[in-house]
Order: structure tokens, then C-alpha cells, then sequence
């Protein structure tokens, strides 16, 4: 969630709410199994990571989803980048982010097969 909802729900819960509001809800869904099966969790906190407070990429008004693959554009044979804002096809997800991931790793081995360069 993000926003005021966000604000107002989530965000105000201890590591042990979110985890126990998940288990409610899916409880609610999945049966009372859900609840006995359940062995750890992890809760990221994005929202309070004072570096991104929470953000996503988006088209601004005066850009083009070309920015996308701007931003996914390797620097040289060894800085690549991955994460939701280089991915267009799923840009503000995390799937975008779990994909861009995939595609620089795929990138970096072809770079590896290649031999990498002493120097760019």
C-alpha cells in the first residue's frame, strides 16, 4: 500500500502487526492451515528507508517510457543497472524489479562468457 491508507494502516503497525495482519488475511482466504504452516517472515520497511521514503518510478509529464531503457543502458562492460525503474513493460512493480534483475544478470554472464575488459 502506499499513500494515506498506507499512513493510516500499515505503516503505523510493529513488525509483528504487519506479519499478523498478513496471516489474518490470508487466513481469511486459505483456512486456519495458513496460521499452523507458517514458519518466518520479513518485512522490508520501505517506506521508512530515508533513501527512498518509500518511491516508485513513473512517467513524469514531460518524459517518454524510453527513459526506462535509458535508465537500463549498461555504463561501459561493468556497471549495469536493474530495478523497477528500468523495466517499461512492468515500470512501479516488483515484478519489474524482480525481471530487471534477471536481465542484468543475463547481460552480466554474456559480458563474463565475452572476458571482460581490464579497463572501459
Amino acid at each position: 500500500s502506499s499513500g494515506v491508507y498506507a499512513e493510516s494502516t500499515w505503516r503505523r503497525l510493529s513488525y509483528k502487526g504487519v506479519v499478523n495482519a498478513a496471516l489474518e488475511t490470508l487466513s481469511r482466504t486459505f483456512g486456519s492451515e495458513v496460521k499452523r504452516k507458517f514458519r518466518r517472515s520479513m518485512v522490508s520497511e520501505w517506506g521508512k528507508n530515508p533513501f527512498s521514503l518509500g518511491s516508485y518510478s513513473y512517467v513524469a509529464a514531460d518524459a517518454s517510457g524510453r527513459d526506462y531503457d535509458e535508465l537500463a543502458r549498461p555504463v561501459g562492460a561493468r556497471l549495469f543497472f536493474a530495478g523497477e525503474a528500468t523495466n517499461g513493460q512492468h515500470p512501479a512493480t516488483a515484478t519489474g524489479a524482480f525481471l530487471s534483475g534477471l536481465r542484468e544478470a543475463q547481460r552480466i554472464d554474456e559480458r563474463f562468457r565475452k572476458g571482460f575488459p581490464d579497463h572501459d
